[in-house]
């Protein structure tokens, strides 16, 4: 681990030369004045909506539903949408004017009980429905068993529930039928053709099977590999078209398309990642939803394809599609769409526009503009100088912008490219610019330094990018810190927090972190790290890393762990501020008052007010709220609902939702969400 630090120190070894500054995390030069009470919270650029995927599940009609992660979908002759939740395996209801209602919680079928045991049912994630209205689910058994009893091999069955949304019923159990059918434990897609037959991708066997209406599975066929390798591809998605034509795609990335006679072609030219869904529309094209590839495809008759939707909307439509996951047409030839990156059902019509049918997305994406007109990446950090413009490293666009005073957006550094939306974290190129901006620092003379890790780069006061460290360096290579932050002191000095933590889905794990100066010149020195002082552990661990790093004129450097806000001072000792680190490591709590009773959860950023020595803001993540900590250690909250994840702007205190970073500024606060830059002004 130290081998590690050492060696992400040495990238920045010339950033300090290259000048110092304020970073994200910190603070601007001081303000003409101590701040007042905060009196309206306004928006500096950027979106307040941050979306139906901060929300839940939660039934309405339009924008006001929300979906946790919209999936597989099917569509009857009426136009009403059944859409499976991947997350938790819920049906929601959607009806041609968005009204969104929840139709059952989980897929399994019914216990059912036989000689020596119990068979249960777990859901897998495919509907569909017949022309009848029957709505057909896919599940896997779970035989439980006395001691004793010889358990059948598990697989696959179909439940059937009949029109009315009567209850569900063993429809096709392949494993118990007279012949036995061998099955798998994955399906992954389902459809029914002109004679209302179900055709179910059993990707295991790397088959397609047919239920005849009478519950009887039968074998279509195999994907094999050709010959001399002995192995087959898996399918992972099918459709059928009017003439019950088959198409299907491949693990090896491919499409296929199967007509009645059994005759194949390959779809030239179109490879697909993981995650795809296929339907036909009305027009008989091929409608290919690949969620990798962050794109809706259409194939032609010819064989050609065209673009319905991606990712990278270009500057009218930056949040078009993020992760589509989830496609079925009308007979009237309207497509739609589930976004699970978006949480939104989409429906674009016969000219091609899409719109929202039912959902509200997170508005991050790329557009330069004014206040509500601009869009920013998510995950972005800030800085701020002293006239109040700020330089945003927007990692997700892979470009740094600039925000001036009066909320006017634009690319200052960079050139944003596609790839920037699909999730490539590669070693960068020699002609990249930037890779994945994670921080940044204002110098004295109006340039920045920018940690674009593993690499460090210069951006002068014109906009010009220039690569500052040695390299390149890749990822495996110096183990990247999983937090990386950047903050500057009075004097110019250089500070940066580095956090490596093993935690998971479930919460934080053991983690290790250091923070470090930079001085103008010499090598860089490490300040402490988490083995300093016994009050960073609970016992003999660190379950936490910073978020938020902050430096007084006195050289005391703040920053925010866990569940608690500290301070090490000029000789070296670490000290609490307010907040605690007892009790349960994974979920805070809310209290105002004195340092040794007020609560705090997940802080992150935090900035000193340097013209009221000793008063420090912290942006209150998990709680959604500013606080602030006096020079006797009270702490309040100033801005924002406690416990209350939404943005309201107008009187004080307003409304937010998960604020990251939170600076100084002439006149106010800077405040940053998921997508926005809010200003709260006294």
């Amino acid at each position: 681990m130290k081998l590690r630090y050492l060696l992400a120190g040495t990238l920045l070894a010339c950033v300090v030369s290259c000048g110092g500054g304020s970073g994200a995390g910190s603070e601007p030069t001081a303000a003409p004045r101590p701040l007042g009470p905060l009196r309206e919270l306004s928006l500096l650029a950027g979106s307040v909506n941050v979306g139906s995927c901060h929300r839940g599940a939660l039934d309405g009609t339009g924008a006001a539903a929300a979906f946790g992660t919209p999936g597989p979908m099917a569509i009857d002759s009426s136009g009403v949408l059944d859409v499976l939740e991947i997350d938790g395996l819920i049906v929601r209801r959607v009806t041609p004017e968005g009204v969104v209602t929840t139709v059952s919680q989980g897929l399994g079928g019914p216990p059912v009980e036989e000689g020596g045991g119990i068979r249960f049912f777990s859901a897998l994630p495919v509907i569909a429905i017949g022309p009848d209205g029957s709505r057909y689910r896919a599940a896997i058994r779970d035989i439980r068993f006395p001691p004793g009893y010889n358990p059948q091999p598990s697989g696959w069955v179909i439940f059937r529930i009949p029109p009315g949304n009567q209850a569900a019923v063993l429809f096709a159990d392949p494993l118990r039928q007279a012949q036995p059918l061998t099955s798998g434990t994955q399906i992954t897609a389902m459809a029914l053709d002109s004679q209302g037959r179900l055709l179910v991708a059993d990707t295991q066997a790397c088959s397609v099977r047919r239920v005849e209406k009478d519950g009887r599975v039968t074998p279509v066929f195999a994907a094999l590999v050709p010959p001399p390798a002995e192995s087959c591809y898996g399918i992972n998605a099918l459709a059928i078209d009017s003439n019950d034509e088959l198409a299907y795609a491949l693990s090896d990335g491919s499409i296929r398309r199967r007509n009645a006679a059994g005759i194949e072609r390959i779809v030239s030219g179109l490879v697909t990642g993981t995650g795809v869904s296929l339907t036909f529309d009305a027009a008989g094209r091929l409608i290919v939803s690949d969620r990798s590839g962050k794109r809706l495809l259409a194939v032609l008759a010819d064989g050609s394809f065209i673009t319905l939707a991606a990712s990278a909307g270009g500057a009218e439509r930056p949040e078009l599609l993020s992760a589509p996951s989830g496609v079925v047409a009308d007979r009237a030839g309207t497509i739609f769409v589930a976004d699970a990156g978006n949480c939104t059902v989409n429906r674009i019509d016969p000219s091609g526009r899409m719109t929202t049918l039912a959902g509200l997305a997170p508005q991050n994406g790329y557009r330069d503009g004014l206040r509500d007109q601009a869009r920013i990446g998510s995950g972005f950090r800030i800085a701020a100088d002293a006239s109040g413009t700020v330089f945003v490293a927007d990692p997700q666009n892979r470009v740094i912008r600039r925000i001036t005073a009066a909320g006017l957006v634009s690319t200052w550094a960079g050139t944003p490219d596609p790839s920037a939306y699909d999730g490539d974290f590669r070693v960068p190129q020699e002609s990249d610019i930037f890779s994945v901006p994670s921080a940044l620092a204002i110098s004295s003379d109006g340039g920045l330094t920018v940690a674009d890790l593993p690499l460090s780069r210069r951006v002068n006061s014109n906009g010009v990018v220039t690569r500052t460290s040695s390299g390149p360096v890749g990822p495996a290579q110096i183990g990247l810190p999983n937090e990386f932050l950047l903050a500057s002191a009075p004097n110019g000095e250089l500070y940066s927090a580095q956090g490596m933590y093993s935690g998971s889905g479930r919460g934080p794990g053991p983690s290790t972190f250091s923070v470090w100066r930079w001085p103008a010149t010499g090598l860089p020195i490490k300040v402490f790290d988490q083995s300093s002082a016994a009050v960073l552990r609970q016992g003999d661990l660190l379950y936490h890393v910073p978020k938020g790093l902050a430096v007084a004129s006195n050289g005391d450097i703040y920053f925010t762990l866990g569940h608690a806000v500290f301070r090490s001072n000029a000789s070296g000792t670490v000290l609490k501020v307010a907040g605690s680190l007892e009790g349960n490591v994974f979920n805070g709590d809310h209290r105002d008052g004195s340092s040794d009773i007020a609560r705090f959860n997940f802080p992150s950023g935090l900035a000193l007010d340097r013209a009221s020595e000793g008063v420090l803001y912290v942006a209150d993540t998990v709680n959604h709220v500013i606080r602030k900590i006096t020079a006797t250690g009270e702490v309040s909250t100033v801005v924002g609902r406690p416990k209350q994840a939404a943005t309201e702007l107008g009187a004080a205190p307003g409304g937010l939702n998960a604020p990251r970073e939170v600076w100084v500024v002439p006149g106010g606060l800077l405040i940053s969400t998921a997508a926005a830059l809010l200003v709260a002004k006294d």
